[in-house]
């Protein structure tokens, strides 16, 4: 006999003994399995399906997922409707989705149907600005961005990539006025005193776009990832330490420029 079928045997009887033993604790855990997939198959049919989609779409890590999260807002668009209305906000969504996905197509379709369903939910504007914007298409962009701003006058963010628009047209004076706008509200948003900055110091204003430059810079250095996350909900937690990372190195290359620009004056 081999030196390895005793202990192969001995090891199957070991499993039998087990199994014969613990019959009712197995018999027990099958039953629990089954009705654990029940639970599941009846949540998933009688949840709204724009409910599943935000599960796996709220940025968190354990359950993100663009895959899975695309899937129930397109079954929701069948499944939850209202008198052949989508539930509010799904196409936006969808859009979105496509957006993080670089399918800026579909990103503009979407976007573009979620207004026609539903013209009431202005954050659309923002979505379709961010698109077009990313499309080149840059007056489109910033009327989209001025309609949500008149929605929402103090969004920092859409001030910002509106500017951001502005300066890219070469409008720098209307970019920095765009800013400015929310700037009292906002000082030492790094998102927002780094758009001031570039405007400044292309506009020939260099003391103030240092200054600009160092308190977005001080409040970098005190955030985390998380923080980075929170004005990119959708994205993947992994990118959050490369966003943040990111920002912090504009932050000091800029403001390395406009002092290299001052001293070379």
């Amino acid at each position: 006999m081999s030196k390895t079928t005793l202990p192969l045997r001995t090891y199957i009887s070991h499993l039998k003994r087990y199994a014969h033993n613990h019959k009712h604790a197995i018999s027990q855990t099958r039953i629990f399995i089954g009705i654990l997939f029940i639970v599941i198959f009846i949540y998933i049919a009688y949840v709204p399906k724009a409910t599943l989609g935000a599960f796996f779409f709220d940025g968190q890590k354990p359950t993100y997922s663009l895959p899975l999260a695309s899937f129930f807002y397109k079954q929701s668009l069948y499944f939850d409707t209202t008198n052949g209305i989508p539930p509010s906000y799904t196409y936006y969504q969808l859009s979105r989705i496509a957006f993080i996905k670089g399918d800026l197509t579909n990103a503009l379709v979407y976007i573009n149907k979620e207004l026609e369903f539903h013209p009431e939910n202005t954050q659309s504007y923002y979505m379709k600005g961010l698109t077009l914007g990313y499309l080149g298409r840059v007056l489109e962009a910033i009327q989209s961005f001025q309609l949500y701003i008149k929605a929402d006058p103090y969004s920092w963010a859409a001030h910002n990539d509106m500017a951001w628009l502005q300066f890219r047209s070469g409008d720098y004076r209307g970019a920095l006025t765009t800013i400015n706008a929310i700037y009292s509200y906002y000082i030492g948003n790094p998102w927002v005193e780094n758009t001031r900055g570039v405007m400044l110091m292309n506009l020939g204003n260099n003391k103030e776009a240092e200054q600009s430059f160092i308190r977005g810079l001080a409040s970098v250095e005190k955030m985390m990832p998380h923080d980075w996350g929170a004005a990119y909900p959708g994205n993947h937690p992994d990118i959050y330490s490369t966003g943040l990372s990111s920002m912090r190195k504009t932050l000091e290359n800029n403001l390395a420029l406009v002092r290299t620009a001052t001293s070379t004056r």
